[in-house]
């Protein structure tokens, strides 16, 4: 914000497009008081494909190992998202400690974790790694909800999927296919769904 002001502050005449990849609170109250017109993108970049959602129960994870075991044999990335860290967090069942547990036993060094309780340089570097595609699964918060890049991720698989909104779930499942590649977003339930849990799905 403060840069926006020191950008505005060099002219008062100046034109100024603000960007936003989502319609949030903020951005809508801009339109709403600020006297600003508003334009619509609705079309991908070029190349891009549409991402297929998939609902699952976490009955049928078996099914999506093996599913992941192709992927990586195609050189391709996943991210695998909890909302919990820890078992000492509220309400939780799997967590991504949990699942980066037992998801190492399976794929070994190809999968990594990372959560908001890390140091920063830790952090960095797993990213980098995850990047770089030293790593092919990385599990995670909904730290990586805005902001990552990775064009090889092509699988996004977010579990307890019951526990997010429409809006996290949305920002979530465009961490994938921002490149040329087929991206599939897998939502896994843990819980019997009332009706509006599956219709928000």
């Amino acid at each position: 914000v403060k840069q926006r002001i020191k950008l505005l502050d060099k002219s008062k005449f100046c034109h100024t497009l603000i960007m936003s990849a989502t319609p949030i609170p903020r951005s809508l109250s801009f339109v709403t008081y600020g006297e600003i017109s508003i334009s619509d993108v609705k079309t991908k970049p070029f190349g891009r494909k549409k991402v297929i959602t998939s609902i699952i129960s976490i009955k049928r994870i078996k099914n999506l190992i093996d599913g992941i075991k192709r992927k990586i044999q195609m050189n391709e990335q996943i991210f695998w998202i909890l909302p919990t860290i820890n078992s000492d967090d509220v309400n939780s069942k799997e967590t991504v400690t949990t699942r980066f547990n037992y998801l190492k036993k399976i794929f070994k060094n190809k999968v990594t974790m990372i959560h908001g309780k890390m140091k920063k340089d830790e952090l960095g570097k797993t990213m980098d790694d995850f990047k770089n595609k030293a790593i092919s699964i990385l599990v995670s918060t909904t730290l990586v909800e805005v902001g990552v890049n990775v064009p090889t991720a092509t699988l996004i698989v977010i579990e307890r999927a019951e526990m997010f909104g429409l809006a996290q779930l949305h920002q979530l499942r465009g961490r994938i296919a921002r490149g040329s590649l087929q991206g599939n977003c897998v939502l896994i339930y843990s819980d019997n769904l009332t009706e509006s849990t599956l219709k928000r799905l």
